[in-house]
């Protein structure tokens, strides 16, 4: 179970602890990627922050982009790793975060669509920040060349620690 420095509370826990500061937890959040839930909970922190600012007159488009950069780097990450037989949140766990949080993020390319996490507010502001995108797809059709190198890396090291079960494929 990942924890957060300083506290012994569980992560997810200390996302409870910090309601009403909604920094904190996208702090904590970031912090613990690349499981789901702090995805999850990161873009709500980030669309908290995103509200206070529109209600304040002040710039969202740094806090725009971040959520953008949530739900784009979430969808690197497929369901299920089909030569792999796992979940495909064993892949991205493989996979070194600043590989994908710094990947050229083309939002005229990957656009928001097939991101699972955009709901229709992010869209909006997703529009007004960068205009319409001119096609929609995911982080792993993009980085499928990523994806498939961490998949095979980790097939080969289950075949190193169960040699009995290389032989089966």
């Amino acid at each position: 179970m990942k924890q957060t420095v300083n506290t012994d509370l569980f992560w997810t826990e200390e996302v409870k602890a910090n309601k009403g500061n909604p920094q904190k937890q996208l702090t904590i959040c970031i912090s613990n990627l690349p499981l789901p839930a702090a995805f999850k909970k990161g873009m709500v922190a980030v669309r908290t922050i995103i509200k206070e600012k529109i209600k304040a007159g002040k710039n969202t488009t740094n806090d725009v982009q971040l959520l953008y950069r949530l739900a784009t780097v979430h969808s690197f990450c497929i369901p299920y790793a089909s030569r792999l037989k796992e979940p495909g949140w064993n892949v991205i766990e493989a996979v070194p975060g600043a590989i994908l949080w710094n990947a050229g993020l083309d939002y005229k390319q990957i656009g928001f669509t097939k991101l699972p996490l955009i709901n229709k507010t992010d869209t909006k502001w997703l529009v007004e920040v960068f205009g319409n995108p001119t096609k929609h797809s995911t982080l792993n059709v993009v980085l499928r060349e990523i994806w498939d190198k961490y998949e095979l890396m980790l097939m080969r090291e289950r075949d190193r620690k169960w040699p009995e079960f290389a032989e089966l494929h």
